[in-house]
């Protein structure tokens, strides 16, 4: 999450007459996150979100389809934010040309860092979940930022690469080509969340049980082997090194639910380089580009080249098997 946009006191009491939700007593802009712009509305009934929607690739459709997805887990008794409905059966409304959805605010802490404690099974259990449980909705939604997309256009990111280190973009171009040589679509596919990182899971105050899962926007359809390798990326490095125990409850508890077959394993290597490789991309293009007035800090590049070239040299199913 976090603040791009604004927004204008008087446009908010006019907005909110439109629901039931009663009147503001304060909006507090969040910073956490990087993609969209996110406020905690506290009114004089409760408190909610308020999210102002960035990405000019994301329709009203879109929205519609994280709506869908939303509802579906809390179907499911997972605990994702129920959008506000307002008088007129609406959800979506615009400001400044950009969608804006309300959403209940879901309370909890997000681990700020995944080192301090150990969720890896939980998280394992839930990207499981979420796979199997969105199958039957029916509008397809491509993933907005596909890794092979991504690859085909790396030269729009090289030059920024090479800006953050020198010699950055001809190594990246060189792990891109191999990662589009050895790629297959063929795998088990359906909806992702394709962002799971420690701020968008919240836990309850004892961290033993998730109380939300939050920020959908990125959600759509993949291979669901990569939104798993997204997660092991971001829950089970220490510093530089993966943290191999970490790793295997996580893989252990995701496949208590959804099996992982021969055809992912073999190809999992190359699913995880290609994970670090997508937020390796999108690090340094929002690391030279963010709005100097945007209320959020962009996040360091190095991290996700330090994964990318630990990928390159291990190989995670095979350490996990000769540690069994």
């Amino acid at each position: 999450m976090a603040v791009y946009t604004e927004i204008d006191k008087y446009y908010l009491d006019d907005l909110l007459k439109n629901y039931d939700i009663g009147k503001c007593e304060c909006l507090h802009p969040i910073s956490d996150g990087i993609s969209n712009s996110n406020y905690k509305l506290s009114t004089n009934k409760n408190e909610y979100l308020l999210t102002i929607i960035e990405d000019k690739n994301t329709d009203d459709e879109d929205i519609k389809f994280v709506v869908d997805i939303l509802q579906k887990l809390k179907e499911q008794k997972i605990p994702t934010p129920a959008p506000i409905i307002d008088k007129s059966d609406s959800i979506i409304h615009k400001y400044k040309n950009k969608p804006l959805i309300i959403t209940e605010f879901l309370q909890g802490q997000h681990i700020k860092n995944s080192q301090d404690f150990d969720a890896t099974d939980i998280v394992g259990e839930l990207i499981a979940k979420i796979h199997i449980t969105t199958d039957s909705i029916k509008y397809i939604r491509k993933n907005p930022r596909p890794i092979t997309n991504l690859i085909a256009n790396i030269d729009k990111y090289t030059n920024y690469a090479d800006k953050f280190q020198t010699g950055w973009g001809g190594k990246i171009i060189n792990i891109a080509q191999n990662i589009i040589s050895n790629w297959q679509d063929n795998l088990p596919s359906g909806i992702i969340h394709a962002d799971l990182f420690p701020d968008n899971i919240l836990f309850n105050n004892n961290k033993k049980q998730i109380s939300g899962v939050i920020d959908f926007y990125m959600a759509g359809h993949d291979i669901f082997a990569y939104d798993l390798a997204i997660c092991i990326n971001a829950w089970c490095f220490a510093g530089n090194e993966i943290d191999i125990a970490k790793t295997k409850k996580m893989l252990d508890a995701y496949q208590k639910i959804r099996p992982l077959t021969n055809a992912e394993k073999v190809i999992f290597q190359t699913i995880m380089q290609a994970a670090a490789i997508r937020f390796l991309l999108s690090r340094l293009y929002e690391w030279f580009n963010l709005p100097k007035d945007a209320l959020v800090t962009p996040h360091n590049p190095q991290e996700y080249m330090d994964k990318l070239d630990y990928h390159i040299k291990n190989n995670i199913i095979e350490q996990i098997y000769e540690t069994s």
